[in-house]
């Protein structure tokens, strides 16, 4: 699935890289350490933290996305580690629960 896509399923909005990078399942959580540990490579992340520790575990897993739920607005280090990283980053006001189901 795109980010297009996913963004059109979500009405999400694409705030740094890629709409085309291709994404291959999903993950959610809000725990740093245990998505790092869990979350399947190559998938998009849906999560309600915002700081730029999320790029760091993205980057680290392999995690090709990283889904900003709850209307929850990304701070500026963020933006900026996903953008420097090609990490997608998005965001939607659906809660968690919503997105995954509009996912699923």
């Amino acid at each position: 699935m795109t980010i297009d896509r996913i963004c059109s399923l979500i009405q999400g909005n694409l705030v740094a890289g890629d709409v085309e990078c291709d994404i291959v399942g999903f993950y959610a959580g809000d725990f740093l350490s245990y998505v790092l540990v869990n979350a399947p490579l190559g998938c998009a992340w849906l999560t309600v933290v915002n700081n730029v520790n999320v790029a760091a575990v993205a980057v680290k897993r392999g995690i090709k996305a990283v889904i900003i739920c709850g209307g929850v607005a990304p701070d500026e280090g963020l933006i900026s580690a996903c953008a420097s990283h090609n990490v997608a980053l998005v965001t939607t006001e659906l809660p968690i629960f919503e997105c995954a189901a509009a996912l699923g």
